[in-house]
């Protein structure tokens, strides 16, 4: 009986969970006109002032290859105004000294239309941060 109640319960649990809108707004950041682009934020890895990266940014798949950025940073971030409602890949080749680090990661920029979260309706832009971080080098 006892497990029978705490199946019961953990099911409750769970359902009641995933009900819930777990995505937190934040009101500054509401567009009242719809957009049709964003900037893209692409967070790098921080080498010494002697390593750089080269990062190519491709609309669509990596396959796809149509290029729409190509190029040799040494910034720890980088914007790139792009459409919305698409996806975009991102591929960083880290030097660092005699090594290379490749980081390939994807990303599908949207925008989200909210009515009743702000004073006024809001649209939203969400997904368009990339970490191309390299975590263990």
């Amino acid at each position: 009986m006892k497990t029978g109640l705490k199946i019961l319960l953990l099911l409750f649990l769970l359902i009641q969970s995933s009900c819930e809108d777990t995505i937190i707004y934040d009101c500054e950041d509401c567009n009242e006109k719809e957009p049709y682009d964003c900037e893209l934020s692409i967070k790098l890895s921080s080498f010494s002032a002697t390593d750089y990266y080269h990062l190519t940014i491709y609309q669509g798949k990596i396959e796809d290859d149509i290029v729409i950025y190509d190029g040799v940073e040494r910034l720890e971030s980088i914007k790139i105004r792009v459409p919305l409602n698409a996806e975009y890949s991102v591929k960083a080749v880290y030097t660092k000294g005699e090594r290379l680090f490749i980081s390939i990661n994807s990303i599908f920029p949207k925008v989200e239309y909210r009515e009743d979260y702000c004073d006024v309706p809001c649209y939203f832009i969400k997904d368009y941060k990339v970490d191309m971080r390299i975590k263990y080098y």
